[in-house]
Parts: C-alpha cells; structure tokens; sequence
C-alpha cells in the first residue's frame, strides 16, 4: 500500500480487513481498486453524514471550510469534539464497523 496522508479520521474506521478479504478474490487488480475505492467512498459519505448529524447546524459551514481546505488536519477532530455533546469517535467507529460488516458479508457471497 502507498504511504498516503490520513483524512483525519481514517484511525477510526480501518478498511485492512476488507482490503485483506479482497485480496484473496478472484478480481483483477482494477476492479480491485475500483472495489476499494467505492468502500472508501461509502465510508467517507458515512462519517461525514455522523459528524454532520451530530455537530450543530451553526458550526457546518465552518467545518466544511476547513474540511475541504486540509482534510488531513488532526485539529478538526479536536474542533468537533469540543462543539458536540457525544463521544464522536464512538459514534464514526460504530458506524464505520456496521458498514463494514456488511460490506464483508456482500463480499463474501460474492465469492462464492
């Protein structure tokens, strides 16, 4: 795998064990890719869809500001933690780990 920057919170929604599971298909190595980056796509929407819904309404713009100018920046997860009443880290590992069960099994029967 490439040594890429983490969007800020990757740490909290590790895809190895689906990158691991394809591995072992039968795909060619670019509808692999294809694959990983629809998974990574879905997941992305997912957190940020957590994070929105959790955050209060008057500090989305400015998070998306600052989202879309470094998402790499480790202080917007200190900047969402300190405006949300819930443990958010929580919430985006929750969510993250629902779709990515789900996504192992349709990978899974798709192997058979």
């Amino acid at each position: 795998m490439t040594n890429k920057k983490q969007i800020f919170y990757e740490h909290l929604i590790n895809t190895e064990e689906i990158t691991l599971t394809l591995e072992g298909d039968c795909l060619d190595k670019v509808e692999k890719e294809e694959l990983i980056g629809l998974i990574d796509q879905t997941l992305h929407q997912q957190t940020l869809e957590v994070i929105l819904d959790h955050l209060p309404k008057e500090f989305h713009e400015n998070f998306l500001k600052m989202f879309s100018e470094n998402p790499y920046n480790p202080h917007l997860l200190a900047f969402i933690k300190e405006k949300v009443t819930i443990d958010i880290e929580k919430e985006i590992s929750e969510k993250a780990s629902k779709t990515k069960k789900e996504m192992l099994l349709d990978i899974k029967k798709s192997q058979k």
